[in-house]
């Protein structure tokens, strides 16, 4: 007899992920709808983006019998919904100097971009160090999975 559909799966890693892609492609077809192009100047990791998710998502779907720790999936869940963001910001900050792209009208309005600059630096880095703990849990995640076995059903 077939389970019928519940509403726990989107509580799991990989019905939480397929939420991301599905949020994702909402996101980006409006923008492309409404004809705003800041997804243009970068648009391998908005197109890429969806894809790298739905690998994640059934590789969960295909580990799912095996004994792996929950804590570890959604850490690595949280550090996808925050890769996008890190990335972004950082392509912002980091990819478009003020003297290269922005002219400012005064000098106020310099210094004001400088210390948003200076705040996204200090925040960057722990960012990006949940990100990489994330991957890193996902990656034991699934080799500790195969060692400890498939679940038993008591």
């Amino acid at each position: 007899m077939k389970k019928a559909f519940s509403f726990r799966w989107f509580f799991r890693p990989e019905g939480l992920i397929t939420l991301m892609i599905v949020f994702w492609l909402i996101v980006y077809a409006m923008n492309f709808a409404l004809g705003y192009d800041y997804f243009g100047i970068w648009p391998e990791p908005t197109l890429l983006w969806p894809l790298a998710l739905f690998v994640f998502a059934v590789m969960y779907y295909f580990t799912r019998e095996f004994r792996q720790w929950k804590g570890l999936h959604y850490f690595h869940v949280a550090s996808l919904i925050i890769f996008p963001v890190l990335t972004f910001q950082w392509a912002a900050t980091v990819g478009n100097m003020p003297e290269e792209s922005y002219i400012f009208p005064d000098l106020a309005s310099r210094h004001r971009w400088e210390a948003y600059q200076a705040m996204v630096d200090v925040l960057i880095l722990p960012a990006a160090i949940f990100v990489f703990g994330g991957q890193v849990a996902f990656i034991v995640n699934i080799i500790a999975g195969f060692i400890r076995g498939k679940k038993t059903i008591a």
